[in-house]
């Protein structure tokens, strides 16, 4: 994945995003991260490895010229972060000398099964992998779909982390899976 600014005009500057495999092919269409009247600078990305979870954070001009503020956007199939959650742990990082990767994870998971009743999702058809695979590609490669085919195999993979490192600077999650899932809807 990479993410890059482009200046519109000397007040005007929007993020954008765009996957790569590894030799360098693009996958699908690059999308847009931020798009605000005010200006958005210095993107940064951070992945999750494997699990096709990446997190942009940006700094934001504030109105008036009053300064700036920290933003983040966070995609991926696997964890659901309560945004509050994910705003206190940048607070940290600000606040405290954090070099290297944490996890911005709650304490808690939650099974499929539980993420379904709370959506009222009543009938969920499994799909054989294979079928999944084919109709993915079809999107991705004709339909313009941004996801990849890759993502259902990583769909098929436990992405449970850990947030112990995060913890251990002060931090705490103050919210639970099933809190970020009820504040989507």
């Amino acid at each position: 994945m990479v993410v890059w600014e482009h200046e519109y005009s000397s007040i005007d500057t929007d993020i954008y995003a765009r996957g790569y495999d590894a030799i360098g092919n693009p996958l699908g269409s690059y999308f847009t991260i931020a798009s605000w009247t005010e200006d958005t600078t210095a993107p940064e990305i951070a992945s999750g490895g494997s699990s096709e979870e990446w997190l942009v954070v940006w700094q934001q001009a504030l109105g008036g010229g009053s300064g700036y503020a920290i933003k983040g956007f966070r995609w991926g199939p696997a964890i659901n972060t309560y945004f509050f959650d994910v705003a206190s742990a940048f607070s940290q990082a600000i606040l405290t000398e954090m070099p290297g990767v944490y996890n911005v994870v709650p304490d808690d998971y939650i099974r499929l099964s539980a993420l379904n009743r709370l959506i009222g999702v009543k009938f969920a058809p499994r799909l054989p992998v294979w079928l999944a695979r084919m109709v993915t590609l079809i999107q991705w490669r004709y339909l313009g779909s941004t996801v990849h085919p890759s993502w259902v195999d990583s769909m098929l993979v436990d992405a449970t982390l850990s947030n112990a490192r995060l913890k251990s600077t002060g931090w705490l999650p103050q919210y639970t899976s099933e809190a970020a899932v009820r504040s989507a809807g």
